[in-house]
């Protein structure tokens, strides 16, 4: 089965970044407040070691220094893993703040999905909360496929009871339920153009495992990055990256860290978290509260 992206779609994570940061810097901001958010699926809680703060001592250029490792050969060999893998678990958090005449709107969006390729199985957890000046909104979702069918609940913070809803093959793509895809699980896309220039910060642990941990700072370290994130800021301040590496090659974190100007102004930070953990070792459980669906219509 072909769960990598085609070229035509290898920017898909790219425009969801930007897409993010246009949409907060839409948002009308609020008090300033911090997000607690409980998602319905697992925390990506683990953090990479601290990244070594001393300053370089060279006088800086416009070049970007020679990367330790080669990102193509990155990008294949994390590619070469998710396509060979039964199962794998995979998870995005993002977090961002607007800050503009003294109001702070916070928007957090993560998923955490659950992927069982050779049983055609797959969960799907997600949530989101905004918060400002006017208040705050929270929504999660759950999705399930097994097989040729999906269940799926929802649950906000404007409705009391949750939603369910139930499809199966054909699917109807007009209504809810949008089965789990089993195509381009992992990020590889992310991967495949961003050609950083990363300096390794040696080992680190991660979810129980040794790591070799790759920092890149600066546009000129990150320049895929650079211009398709930065495009949707009224200027790009900062920008840097941090990639935890498995001994074979997976890339199992990545955190990218922008701040800038939004287009309308205020001051805007993003953070991205990517995980991919538990390789040929992740179960999908049914849950249980597909008994409450209606699937006979």
């Amino acid at each position: 089965m072909d769960r990598l992206l085609s070229p035509k779609t290898k920017q898909i994570v790219l425009v969801v970044l930007a897409v993010s940061l246009v949409a907060l810097a839409g948002c009308t901001t609020g008090g300033d407040t911090t997000p607690t958010e409980t998602p319905t699926g697992e925390e990506l809680t683990d953090e990479p070691t601290d990244t070594p703060t001393d300053e370089p001592t060279d006088t800086p250029t416009d070049e970007p220094p020679e990367s330790d490792i080669d990102p193509d050969e990155l990008a294949d060999s994390h590619a070469t893993l998710l396509e060979d893998a039964d199962s794998v678990t995979a998870g995005r958090r993002v977090v961002q703040r607007q800050a503009a005449d003294g109001n702070t709107t916070v928007l957090s969006q993560q998923v955490q999905g659950y992927y069982d390729f050779e049983e055609s199985t797959g969960l799907q957890a997600s949530s989101r909360i905004q918060r400002g000046q006017f208040g705050s909104f929270t929504s999660s979702a759950q999705a399930y496929t097994a097989g040729n069918e999906t269940f799926l609940r929802q649950n906000s913070s404007q409705i009391e009871e949750p939603q369910y809803a139930y499809d199966s093959e054909p699917y109807n793509e007009s209504t809810p339920p949008t089965p789990v895809s089993f195509t381009g699980v992992g990020w590889g896309q992310l991967y495949e153009s961003w050609s950083p220039s990363l300096q390794s910060q040696g080992e680190t642990d991660f979810q129980g495992e040794t790591v070799e941990q790759y920092r890149a700072e600066g546009e000129e370290s990150l320049p895929y990055l650079s211009e398709n994130v930065g495009a949707s800021l009224g200027s790009l301040d900062e920008i840097n990256a941090t990639v935890l590496v498995t001994e074979d090659g997976l890339v199992t974190y990545t955190a990218i860290q922008v701040s800038g100007t939004g287009p309308n102004g205020g001051d805007v930070t993003s953070t991205y978290e990517f995980t991919v953990t538990d390789l040929n070792e992740t179960t999908v459980e049914e849950p249980d509260w597909t008994g409450n669906v209606n699937t006979t219509g």
